[in-house]
């Protein structure tokens, strides 16, 4: 797919280090990327992998920080083959088009081995949201949008906002599905389509008021379970 060349604000910043866990000691090196994106637009995770989190914010820009580890051996040769070995997982945020936002996973199979990665990732609150995960948990808070999230292996869960309706279309191949919520037909604003090959899926709803400060005055949550 060719990327048009979208003119938009970014800012990289790459983190390099080590920590000692346990015995071992690991190589890591955490990426944060802040780009101008603002709402009501469409925004994709691809490829995936580790843990991912994603949250709705009131800011119109998205961050995106990942934490990559990796078990280095003592040395400093082999420390500095485990950081290479770091940086050749790319996370790739990019504009596809204006109001619509790819942030791509690229990892040679031979760098996922023994990889850890985290995702924390932030996006304006009222963006569609589309998430191809491979193997790991995810995790969805706060957004006032479709969502569609697919996991092969790992689990999801979604914390949804306080008002806005949601019909619910979810299913685990291996696993169980845990919807706590009710809710009347017919009266959603939004989708939500999960799916998870082995592995469960939580859709939570939120406490009664407001999941934020300054939400608009709470209207009760009404779902459809499709």
């Amino acid at each position: 797919m060719r990327i048009a060349q979208s003119v938009f604000a970014a800012m990289l910043i790459v983190v390099a280090g080590s920590r000692v866990v346990g015995a071992n000691e690991k190589a890591s090196l955490t990426t944060m990327d802040a780009s101008d994106f603002g709402p009501g637009g469409r925004i994709e995770i691809k490829n995936s992998f580790g843990d991912l989190r994603v949250v709705g914010w009131d800011q119109p820009r998205v961050e995106v920080m990942v934490v990559r580890e990796v078990n280095s051996a003592e040395g400093s040769v082999a420390k500095t083959d485990a950081e290479a070995r770091l940086r050749k997982t790319v996370v790739a945020v990019q504009l596809a088009s204006p109001g619509h936002m790819i942030i791509a996973t690229d990892s040679p199979q031979k760098a996922k081995s023994g990889l850890d990665l985290t995702y924390e990732i932030r996006v304006p609150r009222k963006t569609d949201l589309v998430v191809n995960h491979d193997t790991g948990d995810v995790r969805i808070e706060d957004i006032e949008g479709d969502v569609s999230a697919t996991c092969k292996t790992g689990e999801i869960t979604v914390d949804l906002p306080a008002n806005i309706s949601f019909s619910i279309d979810a299913a685990a191949e291996n696993g169980d599905v845990e919807s706590i919520a009710s809710g009347a037909p017919g009266l959603s604003e939004h989708k939500l389509y999960a799916r998870v090959g082995v592995g469960d899926i939580v859709v939570r709803p939120p406490n009664a008021g407001s999941s934020r400060d300054d939400a608009d005055e709470f209207r009760p949550l009404v779902i459809d379970i499709i």
